[in-house]
């Protein structure tokens, strides 16, 4: 579906409008409202139990608290139908205010966290689903302590306010808040943003935004596209002393590497790996999505039978892309696949679970790792 500018520019009274308060980040308390007008059918709210990209129930219920509903200057708690979902008959439907706090503790690529120095947000783990109004437009508005800056790939229509198509979208848009270092490239008259909190890499490795623009228009010849998938697009990077992840959106991802892991031999290799992985993945997974996620559903698992090729063929590729854009070498290809197969061959899980079974098996197995899973378990 294609929105023209005029129609993205022009705010509504009938959108929804998303306000997160983040002006005590020591408290590491997200304040939230949301404003609309109901339809006619009782009120239905839930929060998402998973975000895309990340194929493990977070339960992320369990950060919310004090939830209410006010109408007319009347307040109510909804009833509570499931772990995650709400229901609430109106007396009318003028517009309602939904007030609740997220505790933001959990640094993640797929949960939030705020602290005096930064925010993260995942808003699949922050903003509840109107069950009947997926489909309508919002506005996300954030309250901010002084000095700080928003980082979202979404539509902005002022300075502390950006636009939605659907919720979809909202909760597809990672945000980064706080007075952090930022730099701007094009890839093929594509405008992207590089956003770092814990450290400000284009600032220290001079060639960096040049290797990423490199890799991200190798990424492109891979696909037989002249131009990056995305209007725009936001990397995020949370460096730490300890960490890894990244996660992908349609216009973002959100990158976590550690400092000493980049200080080591190979480390800026892998970290540009990581980069290709979740650009790649604006491609395969993002445009090119498994059929099980279209919808997504946000309460239960889908089971995907294409995991394998969704995130398996896109770490192959993150290896080779590298070398592609002239960024190393063969014989540095060589180590890590090396590294790969090595992994494989002591793993004896590979003789128990085929592709399309850790594919399917992943909400409950992969990602819940424990001492005996090599035994009975491979990853895609």
């Amino acid at each position: 579906t294609f929105i023209s500018v005029s129609e993205v520019c022009t705010p509504s009274a009938d959108d929804i409008a998303v306000n997160l308060d983040l002006r005590q980040p020591t408290n590491h308390l997200v304040g939230v409202r949301l404003e609309l007008t109901p339809g006619p059918e009782p009120l239905r709210l839930c929060l998402p139990a998973w975000t895309p990209g990340s194929y493990l129930i977070r339960d992320y219920v369990r950060h919310l608290e004090g939830l209410e509903v006010e109408q007319r200057g009347q307040r109510w708690r909804p009833q509570r139908t499931d772990v995650a979902s709400w229901k609430l008959e109106l007396p009318s439907q003028d517009r309602l205010y939904i007030h609740y706090t997220i505790l933001a503790t959990e640094l993640s690529v797929r949960t939030c966290h705020l602290d005096a120095d930064h925010c993260f947000l995942a808003l699949a783990a922050v903003v509840l689903l109107v069950q009947d109004q997926r489909w309508r437009p919002l506005q996300l508005s954030l309250a901010l302590p002084s000095g700080w800056d928003v980082f979202v790939p979404l539509m902005q229509l002022s300075p502390n306010t950006w636009w939605a198509r659907d919720f979809d979208e909202l909760v597809d848009s990672p945000v980064e808040v706080g007075p952090h270092p930022h730099h701007s490239f094009d890839v093929a008259g594509v405008p992207h943003r590089w956003v770092s909190w814990g450290g400000d890499l284009p600032d220290r490795d001079h060639g960096w935004l040049t290797d990423v623009s490199m890799l991200c228009l190798t990424c492109c010849r891979l696909m037989g596209v002249s131009r990056p998938a995305a209007e725009q697009y936001l990397f995020i990077l949370h460096l730490r002393d300890h960490g890894f992840g990244g996660l992908e959106h349609d216009s973002a991802c959100v990158l976590m590497y550690g400092r000493r892991a980049l200080a080591q031999p190979g480390g800026r290799r892998h970290l540009l790996q990581l980069v290709a992985h979740e650009y790649l993945h604006q491609w395969n997974v993002r445009r090119l999505r498994p059929a099980e996620l279209s919808p997504y559903e946000y309460s239960t698992p889908a089971i995907i039978p294409t995991l394998w090729f969704a995130e398996g063929v896109t770490s192959y590729y993150d290896q080779l892309l590298p070398v592609a854009a002239g960024l190393c070498g063969e014989a540095e290809l060589l180590e890590d696949l090396g590294g790969d197969l090595s992994r494989y061959l002591l793993t004896p899980g590979r003789a128990v679970q085929s592709l399309r079974q850790s594919s399917e098996e992943a909400w409950v197995k992969l990602y819940r790792q424990d001492a005996w899973s090599a035994d009975s378990q491979i990853s895609y």
